[in-house]
């Protein structure tokens, strides 16, 4: 795996608000990052609309179209990239957007206060893509970046019902401790628990 150019990478150090080019970031063959602008947000909406249902849907009452909307639309972008510290990229594999991913550097994981840690806020990938090693490959990426800003835990939230994301996050040693419910009143019943994984660095 090629290493990514540590003069691309985001700049989240202390007191600093993340800047973010265009330029990508390779993290292997084929397969780079390509931090999220505000000018995305159409790109980023329609993404979104068609890789989250696959895998979500079964959980609303509508197929997951409003979390969508409401979590991807202009105003909510806009809001997320104003967040210090916290770079957001479109995946791309093979000249395509296949997915993104965020993360929140010097966000507390709620069981381990005042632990210096990065929560993976966000990470989804096309199902077409699955059994390719990406997911394995952004998962090291960002522990390497979360290091590299001298924390020492990566946390993240994976739905309770979701067995499969919960297994992989678990092969990779991810240790779970806490649970929140969504607060969304589209999720079926049964379907709102939120799982919280932390990994040691």
């Amino acid at each position: 795996m090629p290493d990514s150019k540590r003069n691309n990478w985001p700049d989240c150090s202390p007191n600093t608000v993340c800047r973010l080019n265009k330029e990508a970031i390779e993290i292997a063959k084929e397969l780079e990052l390509l931090p999220i602008t505000l000018d995305d947000a159409a790109e980023l909406l329609q993404l979104m609309q068609r890789i989250y249902p696959p895998p979500y849907a079964h959980l609303w009452d509508d197929d997951g179209a409003w979390y969508v909307q409401h979590t991807y639309n202009p105003k909510q972008l806009a809001l997320e990239l104003a967040q210090p510290h916290c770079p957001y990229f479109f995946v791309r594999f093979q000249n395509r957007h296949i997915g993104i991913l965020r993360l929140c550097h010097g966000l507390e994981f709620p069981g381990k206060p005042k632990v210096p840690a990065t929560k993976l806020h966000r990470i989804y990938l096309d199902k077409a893509v699955q059994g390719q090693g990406i997911g394995n490959r952004l998962m090291a990426w960002s522990k390497k970046v979360a290091q590299e800003q001298g924390h020492t835990l990566l946390w993240l939230e994976a739905m309770e019902v979701q067995s499969g994301a919960r297994s992989f996050y678990e092969k990779l040693g991810y240790v779970q401790e806490g649970r929140v419910t969504l607060p969304f009143k589209r999720l079926l019943p049964g379907k709102a628990g939120l799982l919280q994984y932390y990994l040691e660095l």
